[in-house]
């Protein structure tokens, strides 16, 4: 519906183009879009070393295409994928939004466009059929347009021909095929929204506003009803990422070094165990998108109940006041009228709007759906946990060992009257996210939160927040090389304008050699720790004793059977003759015989030489012998 393609720069184009057509020779269907999306992901980390020059830089864009196309061709049904997927999904409704109701209605004009410049277009009206023919196409459009009720309908349509009819007369009519094909647009248009505007009155006192459903009424429950769903698609997301959080944090623990704290892997098993744990920790990173984006929907939805009040209200004025100008009087000027008509029009138009934009809703939640079954979190097998949302009580509080004057504790109680203020990475522990490559695991602010140059940072522990107060530089950067590695951190954390800031430095962490410590020290053995002994079955040469392992293999699946035969006292030979059974036989075909039958032959008497028509046939046959 929307090009991203077009709005962006011809380096970026060519090597989205580099992307589909590698993915149409692997037959691979990919949105030209979704493309664009994640190069410009991915061409955040600078260490991909691509420039606008996009000949110097050919080598390095084939890598980049060859390693998306692994990307999307080995991990297409993965959390990963899937996660940018649903942002790019909902980047691009959220971002065209004011745009969808126009488009709407372009689209469905486009299909009566035909119906339109018929209109337009007429220029002569010679007889009273075409005066009344031109009558009912233009009422018959208008209430297409307005989707004010289906004009194949008789009530429908007759309401609004009766409506066109009372403001534009036939006199008029004939003025108006004369106008400028400008102007003509510009009269209709006006035409169509006092029609609109009568018929939405005539409803509203009950003497007309045949196939107009009551839309206020529909879209307050409509809104109730999607509340309700999206409410509960919340509760079930929160209910699984509070699963997922959970067993992460448990196959964590914090060790202490001599360098300060780390977080390792508690049970250190196969790599199939090790997958495992990253499979759990990308499935959380799109649950947690996933609710962010329904709650970004819940906002919309909550902001359209509030304009629909607002909107019933002014609806509602109105009409009261078009009551009190118009009922019950004989004539009233046209300047105070139309006025109110097309305005009552407008109102309707805003509902019809935000029915629009709750249909558009409907939709991105069953396709928000869609994605999360794709995820394959129904095929986890996790045990049954108890009291799994139940944070882990602790009396700590936040205290720096090394009196820092860049970073600040703020007390929970402080933090609780502070407004618009924001923590960052969404409050996600950032030495957790460091520590554990990617897994989101909540802040707890009732320690209190770090202020760090105007940024404000919570903690899962403690000892998390003495290893960031070491360094809080190694800490960030961290989460930014992650978020390079990683894309779909980016738009989770907001991190695409810090990522643009540094993308001038390829290595944001640099590689420091462990430093190893050196000590002297001596041993002393014992002459002789063990007896002198010979053993005499030694067996120096490796190949002896493989020889014996193979004979000794061989013996343990043998065993040995004795039998004794009948005694023979004597010994005879005997001959046995055999002898030939061919034969000659003869055999005789039937001879050739054959039939002849009797030829046919028929006289036609009476063709020539007589005035009637009365011939025959004579049959001159010979009877076969």
């Amino acid at each position: 519906m929307f090009d991203m393609f077009d709005k962006e720069s011809g380096f970026v184009r060519n090597v989205v183009n580099e992307i589909v057509r590698e993915c149409s020779f692997k037959r691979l269907q990919i949105n030209k879009n979704f493309a664009t999306f994640l190069t410009n992901l991915h061409l955040l980390d600078p260490t991909w070393d691509i420039q606008e020059d996009f000949l110097c830089s050919r080598g390095r864009v084939e890598d980049f295409v060859k390693y998306v196309m692994e990307e999307l061709l080995t991990k297409q049904e993965s959390p990963k994928i899937i996660t940018l997927k649903i942002q790019f999904y909902f980047v691009c409704n959220q971002q065209y939004s004011p745009m969808i109701v126009q488009t709407n209605r372009d689209s469905f004009k486009k299909k009566i466009e035909v119906l339109y410049k018929d209109i337009i277009e007429c220029r002569k009206l010679e007889t009273i059929f075409g005066v009344e023919l031109l009558y009912k196409k233009m009422a018959y459009y208008m209430t297409l347009v307005t989707g004010l009720g289906n004009p194949t309908e008789p009530r429908v349509f007759a309401e609004a021909l009766a409506a066109l009819k009372s403001i534009l007369k036939e006199d008029y009519l004939m003025e108006f095929i004369k106008l400028s094909k400008t102007t003509k647009k510009d009269e209709f248009q006006h035409f169509n929204n006092i029609v609109a505007g009568i018929r939405l009155y005539n409803r509203h006192l009950k003497v007309g506003g045949a196939g107009i459903p009551n839309l206020p009424e529909l879209l307050y429950k409509g809104t109730v009803t999607i509340k309700i769903g999206i409410e509960e698609t919340l509760a079930n997301i929160k209910h699984k990422s509070q699963i997922l959080t959970f067993v992460i944090r448990k196959n964590y623990t914090i060790a202490k070094t001599t360098r300060g704290y780390n977080m390792e892997v508690k049970f250190v098993g196969t790599r199939q165990q090790t997958d495992d744990i990253n499979y759990m920790k990308h499935l959380l990173v799109f649950f947690k998108q996933y609710e962010l984006i329904v709650k970004d929907i819940m906002k919309n939805v909550e902001e359209i109940e509030e304009e629909l009040e607002k909107f019933y209200s002014e609806m509602k004025e109105l009409l009261t006041l078009a009551h009190s100008s118009i009922h019950k009087k004989v004539a009233i000027p046209a300047e105070i009228v139309y006025p109110i008509f097309k305005k009552l029009w407008s109102m309707w138009e805003k509902f019809q709007n935000k029915a629009l934009l709750l249909k558009r809703i409907i939709t991105m939640m069953t396709n928000l759906q869609t994605y999360a079954i794709q995820t394959g979190y129904q095929y986890l097998k996790i045990a049954p946990i108890k009291n799994y949302n139940e944070a882990e009580s602790n009396n700590f509080c936040l205290r720096s060992k090394i009196r820092r004057s860049y970073i600040t504790i703020i007390k929970y109680e402080e933090w609780n009257e502070l407004e618009n203020v924001e923590l960052e990475y969404l409050g996600f522990c950032p030495w957790t996210l460091m520590q554990t490559d990617g897994a989101l695991i909540p802040g707890d602010p009732s320690m209190g939160v770090a202020e760090f140059h105007n940024k404000y940072y919570a903690f899962t522990c403690p000892e998390a927040f003495q290893e960031f107060d070491k360094n809080p530089h190694l800490c960030i950067n961290s989460v930014l090389e992650l978020a390079r590695k990683q894309p779909q951190f980016i738009n989770l954390l907001h991190l695409t304008k810090n990522l643009e800031k540094v993308y001038h430095i390829k290595n944001l962490i640099e590689a420091k050699a462990d430093l190893r410590a050196y000590k002297d020290i001596g041993t002393q053995t014992e002459d002789h720790i063990v007896k002198s002994n010979i053993d005499l079955k030694y067996h120096w040469n490796v190949w002896d004793l493989k020889r014996l392992a193979l004979t000794t293999a061989a013996l343990s699946h043998s065993r040995t059977k004795a039998c004794q035969s009948n005694k023979t006292t004597s010994k005879t030979n005997i001959g046995n003759q055999t002898y030939s059974t061919e034969k000659q036989v003869w055999t005789q075909t039937r001879k050739n015989a054959g039939s002849n039958g009797p030829k046919p032959s028929i006289f036609m008497y009476g063709l020539r030489g007589r005035r009637t028509d009365e011939q025959f046939k004579i049959d001159l046959t010979l009877p076969y012998k």
